[in-house]
């Protein structure tokens, strides 16, 4: 008898401490991704509201985005009238293509030079400060503007230098062939001006060009001497290193002010001015399309939201409970466990590692 009873509590308690597989798990697809009847795809990108693509599907213009159907693959990109690719769109971020400048040296003196530069202004964008002011070169330096009024002052400046091959290192950007230094907070203009100490004399053998850029963090490898000698440089680079933007809503008005965040969402100003909306947690969807973020069915979702009782969805949340006659966490793998009742003989419990417990 006392077998038959650790048998059934054996079994029982596998079977309550199971989640369910994989392949069960539902995920939430509430998001409403665009106003009804636009296109919210282009290519392997994602186009959510406020961002939209034609008339009508975007906030306001400085929200529309170009996709180009015809290039293989399709790509993205800022408004009319800009080449300015985009490869990703977040809640709150937008990492786009980048643009190298450069100035080459010969033993005459310069060579061939390009300055590149981004007009962000009166956009919902500005450059976040997870990007870094980066110059690769021996005798180069770069400064920052963050205005094309010429009477306005360079902000941050970076300097490379190296006088041998030998000097410099793979994958260090300390200032000996490479430096990295940070951007000011909120800027929507960008210009890097480059200039050299010595034209280059003395470096030219292994390093003819500087160039400057901005890159996200931490993306950038410095690829020492491979990376002087300038071959492909630009392309490798501008193809692999995005630029990080942060974009807001831009308002003369604070939270306080506007209605434009839907239900169950907050409104949450932010320090480069505008705001942006987002789902209250536990809610799901597009905050700045009605009927706004919709309840997240946590018991659907054992993935994220784990319990092995019994789940029962709130508005926001989730409560989740051990079965009746049994008492524990219900959310952790074998959390639970038989209640033991008034009995004059020992209830005897097998755990996961089939270590016997004896509770008098």
């Amino acid at each position: 008898m006392l077998l038959l009873i650790i048998l059934v509590l054996l079994t029982f308690n596998f079977s309550l401490s199971t989640p369910l597989a994989e392949g069960n798990s539902v995920s939430s697809n509430l998001t409403a991704m665009g106003k009804p009847g636009c296109q919210t795809e282009c290519g392997n990108l994602t186009v959510k509201y406020p961002f939209g693509i034609g008339k009508g599907c975007f906030l306001d213009e400085s929200f529309e985005v170009i996709c180009n159907s015809t290039a293989d693959p399709p790509t993205l990109s800022i408004g009319s009238g800009t080449d300015i690719q985009i490869y990703s769109i977040s809640d709150s971020e937008m990492r786009i293509a980048n643009s190298i400048a450069f100035k080459c040296y010969n033993e005459s003196g310069v060579s061939e030079s390009f300055s590149g530069y981004y007009d962000l202004t009166y956009s919902p964008f500005s450059f976040s400060q997870k990007n870094k002011l980066t110059v690769v070169g021996c005798d180069d330096l770069a400064w920052f503007k963050e205005s094309e009024n010429v009477s306005v002052d360079y902000s941050s400046g970076c300097l490379g230098f190296c006088s041998e091959e030998s000097d410099v290192r793979n994958g260090y950007c300390s200032g000996i062939g490479c430096c990295q230094t940070e951007i000011p907070k909120g800027i929507q203009y960008y210009s890097a001006e480059i200039t050299s100490v010595r034209n280059h004399r003395g470096v030219l053998g292994f390093n003819r060009c500087g160039f400057a850029f901005l890159s996200e963090e931490d993306t950038f490898q410095f690829g020492g001497v491979n990376d002087l000698s300038g071959e492909n440089f630009i392309s490798r680079t501008e193809t692999v290193i995005p630029i990080v933007l942060d974009w807001t809503v831009r308002d003369e008005r604070s939270c306080s002010q506007v209605t434009a965040c839907k239900g169950n969402s907050s409104c949450n100003d932010t320090d480069v001015g505008g705001y942006r909306c987002s789902c209250k947690k536990g809610y799901d969807g597009n905050p700045y399309l009605d009927p706004g973020c919709q309840d997240i069915d946590e018991c659907a979702d054992n993935i994220n939201f784990p319990c092995y009782g019994v789940c029962t969805n709130t508005p926001g949340s989730y409560n989740c409970t051990c079965f009746p006659g049994h008492i524990g966490d219900g959310t952790t793998p074998y959390g639970c466990r038989p209640q033991a009742k008034d009995s004059k003989f020992p209830v005897v419990i097998f755990a996961p590692d089939l270590t016997v417990h004896s509770k008098d």
